[in-house]
């Protein structure tokens, strides 16, 4: 067993769990982590109460390296729940590296904090959208208000309460959608505004049947809307050639496949983060664009 600097809340309470909420059986691919990157600041005492708490599993992926987390941070190591980083710490990069090449691509929080982490996705995202750069606090993004955002947000923001596991996911798509767009060098404000616009509500328009054509969208976001599904050899269901797959729909096709493959969503058994773009690559070939996979990858090694 490795030992971690830390707490543990519980052993594999329940190991028959899958990767949408309560404990999950450790995975025998999942190598060791060492030890030193965990810091010995990042513990605090916890009651033994907290062994009965209900934690959820949310996409290292999703967690910006160096920008304060919004809640307590836990690993799953040797089936223990592992206190590694407390609220208004950092995740650091070396350590979300460790984790990807470890094939620990799933962080836990507690369940009751679920909105706090939805609150830092979007601020997240939303800093992007206003054109702002850099790793700054995140308070004064979470809660901007309708009034100074688009109509359009209004149909994201209506699942929140009604759909919360739909409103998280719309938001981690658009962040995915983010960093491969910053990956890849395109990431201005004119860029990331109908991208981000068209990952939100592909999530929406698929879950509430919204009426997008009320929403006066770009042309690239409706592009991703009606076209995430199409192939870069043109054998998708429209039939749309590599003409039509802009940049924008080359990145959101790969940050929606993405989600739903490492998530469990569309069907599929969860997989870990690098085994699903390295599938994309060896498997899918001709799905999606391969330099967009071969950025995501870089991503996730740095």
């Amino acid at each position: 067993m490795v030992f971690f600097p830390g707490t543990t809340i519980g052993s594999c309470l329940n190991p028959s769990a899958d990767s949408r909420g309560g404990t999950v059986e450790c995975s025998p691919r999942q190598r060791p982590v060492e030890s030193r990157s965990l810091s010995e600041t990042s513990v605090v005492p916890i009651s033994s109460a907290m062994s009965t708490v209900e934690m959820e599993p949310i996409s290292l992926a999703s967690l910006t390296s160096e920008v304060a987390i919004p809640a307590p941070l836990y690993l799953r190591i040797d089936c223990d729940s592992v206190l590694c980083r407390k609220t208004g710490e950092s995740l650091d990069g070396d350590l979300r590296r460790q984790l990807f090449e470890a094939g620990q691509d799933l962080v836990w929080i507690r369940r009751s904090d679920r909105h706090f982490y939805h609150q830092y996705l979007r601020s997240e995202v939303l800093k992007r959208y206003h054109g702002v750069e850099g790793t700054g606090p995140i308070e004064s993004f979470s809660t901007t208000t309708l009034e100074s955002l688009p109509q359009w947000m209004e149909a994201v923001e209506a699942v929140q309460i009604d759909r919360p596991e739909a409103y998280g996911r719309s938001w981690r798509i658009a962040h995915y959608g983010i960093q491969l767009a910053t990956g890849l060098g395109v990431a201005t404000e004119s860029f990331l505004r109908p991208l981000i616009c068209g990952l939100l509500l592909h999530e929406v328009s698929q879950v509430d049947g919204q009426d997008l054509n009320l929403l006066k969208l770009e042309e690239n976001a409706v592009s991703i809307i009606d076209g995430w599904r199409e192939r870069i050899d043109g054998n998708g269901a429209l039939g749309w050639n590599s003409k039509r797959l802009t940049i924008p729909l080359r990145i959101a096709a790969v940050a929606i496949a993405f989600d739903h493959r490492t998530s469990g969503d569309g069907g599929r058994p969860r997989q870990p983060a690098f085994d699903v773009l390295r599938e994309f690559i060896i498997s899918e070939h001709g799905a999606l664009d391969p330099t967009i996979i071969a950025a995501f990858i870089r991503i996730l090694d740095h």
